[in-house]
């Protein structure tokens, strides 16, 4: 989770650093590197909620209570393993909703909006930053 953070730190660093030099849009592995990097915030976002699960284990309250003493003994097996598989089908429907729509936008490209960008005196499109 860190390691994609630095990454994307670097990425944004890199990005500034082109954009300052004016060669930003001259350079397509650059911008390649970019639209690979759309899903390095999920991925590290996923990351640092496993890390957080795992860490929880085996203890429900630190030192005190092991896993095993938290099971409620009115809850049946099978209950639990409905509501595993339920959460498990959810979130697949989910991630592959969130897949097909990066990509469909990744496919898509940018707006239409060039034919009104106007370039300075450079030559150099101007940016929001």
């Amino acid at each position: 989770m860190i390691l994609l953070g630095f990454l994307m730190a670097v990425l944004a660093i890199w990005g500034i650093f082109l954009m300052q030099k004016g060669r930003l849009f001259q350079r397509p592995r650059y911008l390649k590197l970019l639209m690979g990097g759309i899903a390095l915030p999920l991925v590290g976002n996923i990351m640092g909620w496993v890390m957080t699960e795992v860490g929880r284990q085996p203890w429900i309250v630190f030192g005190l209570q092991k896993t095993i003493d938290g099971v409620f003994p009115t809850v049946s097996m099978y209950e639990v393993i409905i509501t595993l598989v339920g959460f498990g089908i959810l979130y697949l429907i989910m991630g592959v909703i969130e897949v097909r729509l990066m990509f469909k936008f990744i496919r898509h490209g940018p707006e239409a909006e060039e034919a009104h960008v106007t370039a300075d005196r450079d030559g150099i499109p101007p940016t929001t930053f």
